[in-house]
């Protein structure tokens, strides 16, 4: 098993062989319980019936919160999530994170579909759609990975970032209603807009374009700087020799005939303790060199009223947004998976009556969402 050298984690509650391991969801955890009694309410409407968490030294409630969960698995180790490991054959040092979804991956995705997202991710699924039936249709193909386009997802105004206490993902959330990710070439979709983090960050001149940028900006490309990936495998069926690279990819086959939003809680209220965490340990991607550029948008609105919404925003709840804004991409094979998932269903006695069925949307004009806010 690769990272096999590094396997440390032991269970702290639940058996794992002793929770029902139908559709298992794989995630790290640390100080979350702004997020945590909602992410499981989520997944769990949607049918997850494992969640298999790290906990990397919680001490704010999280890790008994989830030790009292009958369907939670709770794991730790002696590393920390941004832990430096000397890992043989690789040219750098690789972080505790990312040895750590390979092992959970190899531990609980073996072979069988599992979800990986983080906390403050929560995935949207068709209209009537569950887990299930998303994994009915997975089966059928060869891919055994999954993509999620992040949409950050944020409050009208600056002021709002603040204001809420609990978190509650039926509030007043909007996103960038235009596309984000379009499928170009085997592998990873291409990222065709930046996203809004990069909107807000050259609202307040952090992110300045260099002239490749400015090039690229000439030809119709979107004129923000690009400060965060936003495709993801949320997705996968694991199988030896693969490997995760980053938070984001991993080597295993990616399937080209869906694309479904991962909704990314990151501007909530919880942002500023995030924001301090990551620049103290400095465990994150690159150093937490992003959260510098979080840490100066912060500090720049601060005490502001500033509006973040812009005129391509649109609220989360709106029937059909994420298709219609083309970041709900359910293409021709799809189609016919979802009349036969559809008929299943019907045979089972599970009602799909009044769906209206999603559609393909042509591939983004990016050059036209990019005119500023």
């Amino acid at each position: 098993m690769l990272y096999s050298e590094f396997d440390d984690l032991k269970p702290l509650a639940n058996d794992p062989e002793r929770v029902d391991p139908t559709l298992t969801l794989l995630c790290i955890v640390r100080n979350e319980m702004y997020f945590i009694p909602q992410f499981l309410r989520h997944y769990r409407s949607l049918g997850v019936t494992r969640f298999v968490a790290i906990d990397d030294c919680s001490d704010d409630g999280t890790r008994e919160y989830l030790c009292r969960q009958p369907d939670v698995v709770v794991l730790e180790s002696s590393f920390r999530y941004g832990t430096l490991l000397n890992v043989p054959g690789d040219n750098e040092k690789v972080r505790a994170c990312v040895v750590w979804r390979s092992l959970l991956a190899a531990k609980f995705a073996s072979d069988r579909w599992a979800l990986q997202v983080d906390i403050d991710e929560l995935l949207q699924l068709p209209a009537g759609w569950s887990l299930r039936d998303l994994v009915r249709f997975a089966d059928r193909q060869k891919d055994h990975a999954l993509v999620g386009a992040m949409l950050d997802i944020y409050p009208r105004t600056v002021a709002d970032l603040k204001s809420e206490e609990v978190f509650d993902p039926a509030g007043e959330w909007y996103f960038d209603a235009v596309p984000h990710l379009v499928f170009d070439k085997p592998g990873m979709p291409a990222q065709v807009y930046n996203g809004s983090r990069s909107r807000f960050f050259a609202q307040y001149d952090l992110a300045p374009i260099g002239r490749r940028q400015t090039i690229r900006n000439f030809f119709g490309a979107t004129k923000y700087r690009r400060t965060n990936q936003l495709s993801k495998v949320f997705m996968l069926r694991w199988c030896d020799g693969a490997r995760i690279v980053g938070a984001h990819e991993t080597t295993l086959p990616v399937c080209q005939d869906i694309l479904v939003p991962l909704l990314h809680f990151k501007f909530t209220s919880d942002l500023y303790r995030r924001t301090r965490y990551a620049l103290e340990s400095g465990g994150y991607y690159n150093a937490s060199s992003e959260y510098h550029l979080m840490q100066n948008f912060l500090a720049q609105s601060d005490g502001g009223n500033g509006r973040l919404t812009c005129r391509y925003s649109k609220l989360v709840g709106q029937p059909d947004v994420f298709a219609q804004s083309g970041n709900m991409l359910l293409q021709g094979v799809f189609q016919k998976g979802l009349r036969e998932i559809q008929a299943i269903n019907a045979n089972t006695g599970i009602s799909h009556s009044g769906q209206k069925q999603p559609h393909r949307h042509a591939e983004p004009d990016t050059g036209r969402y990019a005119q500023g806010f």
